[in-house]
């Protein structure tokens, strides 16, 4: 009996340790030439997700590739889960760690974003730009909550976009190697509340018709954001209210704007930023 019960919290404790986990973090495990647990922009035609043994460790990591298509190009994405449903998670992550190294054309960025979820509903993240590296080099992106609750699934995706237009043929990337880090105290001790104000990449970008904006404010102020045209023109105001110090997400819906390169700005006491965003219908 005591080995019996001894084996049923010893399957207990393992089911919860991989919940918690990034699954295929290392990419070592392939399959049809797809990273296994990875959900990957390739096909029977085209194939910009690549295994390559160009690796930090141990033996094989991810290289993505923009490919032409047509007179129009192919971003390399892969992400989190089978079929893009993400990874179970029953812990609050302070950061996504990993290594990367890139090779981009023109003005192509090199994205990640983490989404965490709650029942199907955010309750945290972060979407930023990576800078350029052309050796594997440590990265670690912050993520923010919103509310107090504990996630339980993680989308995590890495693709290179051009806020502008197409990526160019020829940017790559190199991934491999990701971890949480320590995790964030439910009371909002670690990863909760802010210190600086910033404002994130929205998600998804390149997006149609709906995209997220998250951005974070270190003290009670009034907040306004405004989506402009690229001529300037104001589309819309997003956010006009006075906001207590935390993480918050905004979605804009582009139903009745046409394609373009739109501007964001985020305003609060003597702060302003500005970002990009790229809508394709």
């Amino acid at each position: 009996m005591k080995k019996l019960i001894l084996i049923f919290f010893s399957v207990l404790l393992l089911h919860v340790v991989c919940a918690a986990q990034i699954l295929n973090a290392d990419f070592e495990d392939w399959t049809n030439g797809n990273p296994n647990n990875w959900q990957t922009t390739n096909s029977e035609i085209y194939t910009p997700i690549l295994q390559t043994t160009d690796n930090y460790s141990p033996s094989y990591a991810v290289h993505g590739q923009v490919l032409p298509l047509g007179t129009l190009t192919l971003a390399p994405s892969i992400v989190s889960g089978t079929d893009a449903r993400g990874f179970q998670l029953n812990q609050r992550p302070a950061a996504l760690e990993g290594y990367y190294k890139t090779s981009l054309a023109g003005s192509d960025n090199f994205v990640v974003t983490v989404i965490l979820n709650k029942n199907s509903s955010s309750v945290g993240g972060a979407s930023v730009t990576l800078p350029p590296v052309d050796s594997y080099t440590k990265f670690s992106v912050d993520l923010f909550y919103s509310t107090e609750e504990v996630p339980d699934t993680s989308y995590i995706s890495f693709v290179i976009l051009n806020f502008l237009g197409f990526p160019t043929v020829g940017s790559e990337f190199y991934l491999d190697h990701l971890s949480w880090s320590s995790t964030s105290d439910v009371n909002g001790e670690a990863g909760n509340f802010p210190k600086d104000f910033s404002l994130e990449q929205n998600y998804p970008n390149p997006f149609n018709p709906g995209t997220k904006i998250s951005y974070s404010i270190p003290e009670i102020d009034n907040v306004k954001i405004v989506v402009y045209d690229i001529i300037g023109n104001e589309i819309t105001t997003l956010v006009n209210k006075e906001q207590p110090a935390g993480n918050y997400e905004v979605e804009f819906n582009a139903d009745n704007v046409p394609s373009g390169v739109y501007f964001y700005t985020l305003q609060s006491g003597s702060f302003t930023r500005t970002m990009k965003m790229l809508l394709l219908k």
